[in-house]
């Protein structure tokens, strides 16, 4: 009877223990879908296209550049730039990010010639060519704010998939109430982007944790 009741408790640990290890799996399955959901959910706000009204000034953010120019997704951002610029014709714009290592120039400069060819002045355009990250895009293009005075309010433009991120740190560098000029991009890409965006965001949020573990 021993024996018999001994084994018959290792059965039960065992099956104890795997019940257990599956409702851990199932209960962190929900929370990591829960969290895809709504970091998705957020993502998908920046493909709203309110009118962002009169501005002072928009900072167009900088992306990948080739030999042959701006690729596809640089160039949805500067057409939108143009098109805004043409119609608010006493809006500044900042063209933002520096010189990767496989480019042939800084984004900026790229993103400056670009929008002088549509016929924006460049004495509207200032050039922030030092930024890698969208991070440093809006860090260095607040100091260009700062030292032209220009304190009314300002627009970033970006592609949509990118746009909730962007206008996030735009605020933690002390932009209030920053405007969205969403730029479209390639639908065939689009799942590629958001997946991105997400690991992104993901990236984010651990950033702004240390960020604020560091701070207490």
């Amino acid at each position: 009877m021993n024996i018999f009741f001994k084994g018959n408790t290792r059965r039960t640990t065992k099956g104890t223990a795997k019940e257990i290890a599956g409702g851990i799996s199932a209960v962190a399955g929900l929370a990591g879908l829960i969290f895809f959901l709504r970091v998705l959910s957020r993502i998908l706000t920046g493909f709203r296209r309110p009118d962002p009204g009169d501005l002072a000034c928009i900072i167009v953010l900088g992306a990948h550049v080739r030999k042959n120019g701006p690729c596809r997704a640089l160039r949805y951002r500067l057409d939108t730039a143009a098109d805004y610029l043409k119609e608010h014709p006493k809006a500044f714009c900042i063209v933002s990010g520096g010189r990767g290592a496989d480019e042939p120039c800084s984004e900026a400069s790229c993103m400056k010639q670009y929008l002088a060819d549509q016929r924006i002045p460049e004495e509207r355009i200032f050039l922030e060519d030092r930024s890698r990250t969208t991070r440093e895009n809006i860090f260095y293009s607040c100091r260009i704010l700062t030292e032209n005075g220009i304190q009314d309010r300002i627009g970033l433009v970006t592609n949509d998939f990118h746009m909730y991120r962007a206008l996030r740190i735009a605020r933690e560098n002390g932009l209030e109430d920053p405007a969205a000029v969403t730029a479209p991009s390639t639908p065939l890409f689009l799942p590629r982007n958001i997946l991105r965006e997400f690991l992104a965001m993901i990236k984010y949020y651990i950033q702004n944790f240390r960020k604020d573990r560091c701070q207490k």
